[in-house]
């Protein structure tokens, strides 16, 4: 999800980094953690993200909070090409959300791609599909409010409310994980301002009347509660839209 062009765990530079990296999350709360990475092309961003997020899992695990947060990475300029296209957004959305789900409950596995179908179906499907009858019987899955913030969703999308629809698609990783009882989702986003555009309603959403939406605002809104380490791409960019 998130690719240093250089790997220096291993070299002096890299324990200098790492024990840096360790002086900016001492006496900070889990929830306090939220940080931005920024600096010219080329200069280690997304080396230093990689490093902070191991970190951050090793302060979790110290502070026993491990099962109780989930990991939710996006390299954005490796997706960008999901941008333009909403169905490929809530693709991208879901599927980041279902494999880190999947890396943090592996007793889900079993059932973790009929969940992460009907959660696609959601918009492949102008009927909201039940919930496939291997996640229904699974112990403890919280299929009440699964459905419930899935069927939001299949509305949404159907009643080609496109603002509403953005905003839900955004924030429904974090809900979701909450019904799996985690405090909250942990945002990690490489090259955030690769997705700095405002987004018209597509064809799909051609008969909406909604404004453009510009999405990194929306992106800002949803993580500002939430612990999070962001990159920037291009620090001009990334500045103009990065409102935190």
């Amino acid at each position: 999800f998130i690719s240093p062009s250089s790997v220096i765990s291993n070299t002096p530079l890299g324990q200098e980094t790492t024990n840096w990296m360790l002086d900016q999350f001492k006496g900070l709360s889990i929830d306090q953690c939220q940080f931005i990475i920024n600096g010219p092309s080329q200069s280690g961003k997304s080396t230093l993200l990689s490093i902070a997020t191991s970190l951050f899992y090793q302060k979790l695990q110290v502070a026993n909070e491990v099962d109780n947060y989930l990991f939710f990475p996006i390299n954005f300029l490796m997706n960008q090409l999901c941008i333009h296209d909403i169905s490929k957004l809530y693709y991208l959305f879901v599927t980041t959300f279902t494999t880190m789900l999947k890396g943090s409950r592996l007793e889900l596995i079993p059932i973790i791609n009929h969940f992460h179908q009907w959660l696609i179906s959601l918009i492949d499907s102008s009927a909201l599909l039940p919930l496939p009858s291997p996640v229904l019987r699974f112990p403890e899955f919280p299929s009440d409010m699964t459905i419930k913030l899935g069927r939001k969703i299949h509305e949404l999308y159907h009643q080609k409310k496109f603002s509403a629809f953005l905003t839900e698609m955004i924030n429904f990783p974090n809900m979701i994980a909450k019904a799996f009882h985690y405090k909250s989702v942990i945002y990690i986003f490489d090259h955030f301002d690769a997705f700095a555009y405002t987004l018209h309603p597509s064809e799909h959403f051609e008969s909406s009347k909604d404004e453009p939406v510009a999405f990194p605002e929306l992106l800002c809104r949803t993580i500002a509660n939430s612990p999070y380490i962001v990159a920037s791409q291009n620090d001009t960019e990334f500045y103009q839209w990065f409102t935190l």
